[in-house]
C-alpha cells in the first residue's frame, strides 16, 4: 500500500462542517474565502489556544473588507504572525497576504 506525506500527518480535504478540535491542530488554508474561516473559527471558538491557521490575514482583511461575523468575533483573541514574503516575485504575488 502507498503512503504520502499527506497520509503520516492525517491530512485531507474539510469536512462541510468543520471539526471541533481536541489538540493543536494546523489547518492549511490559503486564498479560501472568509464564510470558511468563519465556519473553523466558530467551531473552535472555545479552542483558540489549540488552533493554527496558514491562510490570509485577518487583519488585512478588516482593513479592506466587511469582515465575517464569526471572524470579527473573535478577532481581538487572535494572534497573528505574518509570513515573510518570498524573494520571487510570482510567489510573493500569490503569498503576499499569508500570516
Amino acid at each position: 500500500e502507498r503512503s504520502t506525506l499527506a497520509d503520516s500527518f492525517e491530512c485531507g480535504a474539510a469536512p462541510a462542517t468543520p471539526p471541533a478540535i481536541d489538540e493543536k491542530t494546523l489547518f492549511y488554508m490559503p486564498h479560501c474565502p472568509q464564510s470558511l474561516y468563519g465556519a473553523v473559527l466558530d467551531a473552535n471558538r472555545d479552542r483558540l489556544h489549540r488552533l493554527y491557521i496558514l491562510g490570509n490575514s485577518f487583519e488585512s482583511y478588516a482593513t479592506r473588507l466587511d469582515l465575517d461575523p464569526r471572524i470579527d468575533a473573535v478577532l481581538p483573541r487572535l494572534v497573528e504572525v505574518k509570513c515573510e514574503p518570498p524573494l520571487d516575485a510570482d510567489l510573493e504575488r500569490a503569498f503576499n497576504d499569508t500570516s
